[in-house]
């Protein structure tokens, strides 16, 4: 038998830019400063499973948690999308800036936005971070992955409705940042008092 003609190629295996119209534009963007402005569209993100819980307490599996950082729970903190000189940099995200630290190096004081809310319109305030503090410290409430992560922490105290500070039990490198990072704050209107 004769051998098979060989097929020629696809015009995208040819040319696998053909039908791009951003042909010859493309460019490292981990090198450019980010621009909100250049997003847009929307973005469909599969996860092979869903998340065991929605309360920002007691989640326990490893999927969760990017649920809580991208979508449902608002970090004080985020990390930048381009890395900085010294790494990735935290910048503030409910945080109105970044905090101020008192004379004793163990106090850091929080500013929220003021244009935050929860999903039913109601305010994210400085007693929502106080109120997560307090459930996190009963033990009847399984939350040890969020207690353990905040052990470093000596107490949360409301100083105004958007304001509030945050005691350390020692001076603590990157203290702003590791609180700001991970503090996972539940709404004080909505939870019960034993989660």
């Amino acid at each position: 038998k004769p051998a098979a003609k060989a097929q020629p190629p696809s015009a995208f295996l040819q040319d696998r830019e053909a039908e791009n119209p951003d042909r010859g534009k493309w460019r490292d963007l981990s090198k450019d400063p980010f621009d909100p402005d250049r997003v847009k569209g929307t973005l469909v993100v599969g996860y092979k499973r869903s998340p065991t819980k929605l309360n920002n307490l007691l989640w326990r599996d490893s999927i969760t948690p990017s649920y809580f950082k991208h979508y449902l729970c608002p970090f004080l903190l985020e990390e930048t999308p381009d890395v900085g000189e010294n790494g990735i940099v935290a910048r503030p995200c409910a945080a109105a800036s970044l905090p101020t630290v008192a004379a004793d190096g163990v106090t850091y004081s929080w500013t929220l936005r003021d244009d935050l809310t929860w999903s039913d319109g109601v305010p994210l305030t400085a007693k929502d971070y106080v109120f997560t503090w307090e459930l996190m410290q009963n033990p009847d409430i399984r939350c040890d992955v969020r207690r353990g992560s905040m052990a470093s922490v000596d107490s949360v105290t409301a100083t105004g409705k958007r304001t509030f500070d945050v005691k350390f039990k020692e001076r603590h490198y990157n203290a702003s940042s590791s609180f700001g990072l991970a503090f996972t704050v539940v709404p004080s209107h909505a939870v019960p008092t034993d989660a």
